[in-house]
């Protein structure tokens, strides 16, 4: 659906990135390659936590890199938490990070 519509950011004056960024994602092992990441560490572990809760089994905070071209949205709610939707199949080096 992103790739049909093209790059989405709220609010609208965020641009699609230039390079490579870094992202994170709070998620169990099964749920590691899916669309939402942050640009923010501390959510990431938010999320981790809520992960556990709900799945009721560990959760990790995971790295991965991302192309530009494969930033299909952006999403900043308040002054910290930002979402960045990605291809999943276009994570490169996901990686469990401490």
């Amino acid at each position: 659906m992103f790739r049909a519509v093209g790059f989405v950011a709220i609010p609208n004056n965020q641009n699609r990135p230039a390079c490579e960024i870094t992202v994170f994602r709070g998620a169990t092992a099964s749920r590691v390659r899916r669309p939402s990441w942050s640009g923010d560490l501390t959510t990431a572990r938010s999320y981790r936590a809520g992960a556990a809760l709900r799945a009721q089994q560990s959760a990790n905070v995971y790295r991965a890199y991302v192309m530009p071209s494969d930033v299909l949205a952006l999403f900043q709610r308040g002054s910290v938490e930002s979402e960045v939707v990605v291809d999943p199949d276009a994570l490169r080096d996901v990686s469990l990070f401490k």
